[in-house]
C-alpha cells in the first residue's frame, strides 16, 4: 500500500512472486517424467500395487495444486490493494467445481484433470486482475484513503476486543 501510495508499481511485487512460481511449476512438469517413474517404482516396492492406483491422476492434481498457488497469490495482492472483485471469480469456480465433480463420480484422474481445468481459468482470471491493478482503490484502511494525504494529527485507535471463546 504504501508503495502505490508513493506513486511506485505494486506489479513488480506480484511479479517477484509469480516468475519464481511458474519457473518452480515449468521445471516439475519437465522434470515429473523422470521423477514421477522412480517415484512409482519405489511405492511399488515398498507398500505394493494397490496402492499405486491413483498415480496417473499425480500430474494433474500437482499441477492444479500449482495453479491454486497462483491464484492464491493474486488473491492475496488484490486484497492488499483493496479490491474485492476476485469474489466473483472464486464464487463461479466453487459453483462450476462441485456438480462437475459429483457428475465425475470415482475416477480420480478424470477428477484431477478437471481440477486443474478449473483451477486453470481461476488462476489465469485472478492473475489477469491482479496484474492489471495500479493503484490501490479508495478503501480506507487504518483511518486513511489512498487518495487522501495522511494528517499530522494522531488518532486514537479504537480499544480491541477479545471475541472467541476461552
Amino acid at each position: 500500500m504504501e508503495a502505490a501510495d508513493r506513486g511506485v508499481d505494486t506489479r513488480i511485487i506480484l511479479h517477484g512472486f509469480v516468475v519464481p512460481l511458474f519457473i518452480k511449476i515449468i521445471a516439475g512438469i519437465v522434470l515429473f517424467p523422470f521423477l514421477g517413474a522412480g517415484g512409482i517404482f519405489l511405492v511399488l516396492q515398498k507398500l505394493g500395487d494397490d496402492l499405486t492406483d491413483a498415480s496417473d491422476a499425480l500430474p494433474f492434481l500437482g499441477l492444479a495444486m500449482s495453479l491454486l498457488a497462483c491464484s492464491y497469490l493474486s488473491v492475496q495482492y488484490l486484497l492488499a490493494m483493496g479490491r474485492a472483485n476476485f469474489l466473483v471469480v472464486l464464487a463461479a469456480g466453487l459453483a462450476v467445481e462441485v456438480p462437475l465433480l459429483l457428475v465425475i463420480g470415482d475416477d480420480l484422474t478424470a477428477i484431477a484433470i478437471a481440477l486443474m481445468g478449473i483451477q486453470a481459468v481461476c488462476a489465469a482470471t485472478t492473475l489477469t486482475m491482479a496484474l492489471r491493478q495500479r493503484h490501490p482503490s479508495g478503501v480506507v484502511f487504518s483511518g486513511l484513503t489512498a487518495d487522501a494525504e495522511p494528517e499530522d494529527e494522531v488518532v486514537p485507535e479504537a480499544p480491541l476486543r477479545h471475541v472467541g471463546t476461552r
